[in-house]
């Protein structure tokens, strides 16, 4: 998003600057992404080897009440549900930041050079469609218009350096 001609032009900061900074925090933001989902399938190992204890507990030689094991299951899968719901929340929010980045780069460069998220990502659709719906991926058509806007400002601050008047 373009902000205040005045305070870029005192940044001195060009285009492939501002690039890399914004490609830093991609990198971050999708490494964060991966990291969050590898915890995800932790959890769920967590949660299967606890059930299976529960299980063991119930049909084994002490075999204590099957109350037990029903309050353990009720546990485990609550606490499934708010881990779930929050680690989906992070995750989805970091995606979303991830296709502002890739629009916001894409049109920088004047080009789609980052398309994952827009195209392939997860969480295009939102809500429970991530997950009961069926992971399409998408098509060239789902890629952002590019923005002349960054590309425009970074001539006329060209030009306002050189002295000349932009075209």
């Amino acid at each position: 998003m373009p902000g205040d001609p005045a305070l870029k032009e005192l940044s001195g900061l060009g285009q492939k600057e501002r690039i890399t900074i914004l490609l830093a925090e991609y990198s971050s933001l999708r490494t964060e992404t991966v990291s969050r989902t590898a915890l995800g399938f932790q959890v769920g190992a967590v949660a299967a080897v606890t059930i299976t204890w529960l299980l063991q507990q119930v049909t084994g030689p002490n075999q204590s009440s099957v109350w037990y094991f029903w309050a353990g299951v009720v546990i485990v899968i609550l606490g499934l549900a708010v881990f779930g719901a929050l680690n989906g929340r992070d995750v989805a929010r970091a995606a979303g930041r991830v296709r502002e980045l890739e629009k916001e780069i894409n049109s920088r460069a004047g080009e789609h050079l980052l398309r994952w998220e827009q195209v392939y990502g997860g969480g295009r659709k939102g809500g429970l469609y991530n997950i009961f719906g069926t992971m399409h991926a998408g098509t060239e058509a789902d890629l952002a218009p590019l923005r002349p806007d960054y590309l425009e400002d970074e001539r006329a601050s060209a030009a306002s350096l050189s002295g000349a008047s932009p075209r």
